[in-house]
C-alpha cells in the first residue's frame, strides 16, 4: 500500500513538473525568440469594457459583466500569439503539435479584481501524450505574475497555477469529480478577487486555500493555451466586481 501511494505521488508530481515546465517554456519562448504576431498591439486594451452589463453570480460572488466575446464574431481584436489557430464555425480551434506550446491572446486589461471565462472542448490527444487545454492570464509579455488552470484530458485532474516574480505560489494538481472527456465541453474559470485566487472547472469550484497572495497592479494578458493536442474555445468572457 505504502509503496503505490508513493509511485501514485510520483506520477503526480511528474505531472506538475511538466506542466509547470510548459508554463516557463512558453514564457521563455515567447519573450526571447522572434515569434510571429508577438503582442504587436502592446498591453492596451482592444475592445473596451461594458460598463452596463448585467450583473450575475460567479462563483457565489455578484460580478459584472464587462466583456463577452463569441468567435462567431470571428477573430478577437487585435490578438496575437503563435502556433496554429482558426476560426471554424463560430468556435476558436487551436492545435500543438511539438515545440513552443500554442497560446493565443486577447489583449484587454482586467485589472486587479476579475474572473475570465471560457468553453472548451478537447478534439484530439497526441498518441500516448496528454492533451493540456489551458485559460491563463499576466501582467505583460514580461510574464512576471501569471495565473491560470488547466484541464488534463482523459483524466480527472485539474492544475492551478499563480506564480509573482518568479515564485510558484499555487502550483497543484487537484482532482475533479469530472473526467474529461475527448468531445465534451467544458466550463473554465479563473480569476483573482481582492488578492486570493478563485477557478473553477465544469461548474465545480476548485477549492484553495483562503490566502492573499502577491499581485500585479494590472492583469493585461489573458489566454488561451494548448499542448499535445487540439481543442475549440466557444467564446471569452470577462467579470469585474461592480
Amino acid at each position: 500500500m505504502g509503496a503505490a501511494f508513493e509511485l501514485g505521488n510520483m506520477k503526480k508530481n511528474l505531472v506538475v513538473f511538466i506542466i509547470v515546465s510548459a508554463f516557463l517554456a512558453m514564457c521563455y519562448l515567447g519573450i526571447k525568440h522572434d515569434i510571429p504576431n508577438l503582442d504587436p498591439a502592446g498591453t492596451a486594451s482592444s475592445i473596451p469594457m461594458q460598463t452596463d452589463g448585467p450583473i450575475v453570480s460567479v462563483m457565489g460572488l455578484e460580478m459584472r459583466e464587462v466583456l463577452n466575446w463569441g468567435f462567431e464574431d470571428g477573430h478577437f481584436p487585435q490578438n496575437w500569439g503563435w502556433g496554429e489557430w482558426e476560426v471554424r464555425e463560430g468556435h476558436l480551434w487551436g492545435k500543438h503539435e511539438t515545440g513552443a506550446i500554442t497560446a493565443y491572446f486577447l489583449p484587454v486589461d482586467c485589472g486587479q479584481n476579475f474572473i475570465i471565462e471560457t468553453s472548451v472542448k478537447a478534439v484530439a490527444a497526441l498518441p500516448g501524450k496528454t492533451l493540456s487545454m489551458q485559460l491563463l492570464i499576466r501582467e505583460s509579455e514580461w510574464v512576471h505574475f501569471e495565473t491560470g488552470v488547466s484541464i488534463l484530458g482523459n483524466s480527472n485532474d485539474t492544475v492551478v497555477r499563480h506564480m509573482a516574480r518568479g515564485t510558484n505560489f499555487i502550483c497543484d494538481i487537484i482532482p475533479s469529480e469530472t473526467r474529461f472527456e475527448l468531445g465534451q465541453w467544458y466550463l473554465m474559470q479563473i480569476g483573482i478577487i481582492n488578492g486570493r485566487i478563485k477557478a473553477l472547472v465544469d461548474g465545480q469550484e476548485i477549492k484553495l486555500a483562503d490566502l492573499k497572495y502577491p499581485l500585479a497592479a494590472s492583469y493585461t494578458g489573458p489566454h488561451f493555451s494548448l499542448e499535445f493536442g487540439e481543442a475549440e474555445f466557444d467564446y471569452f468572457k470577462v467579470y469585474a466586481l461592480p
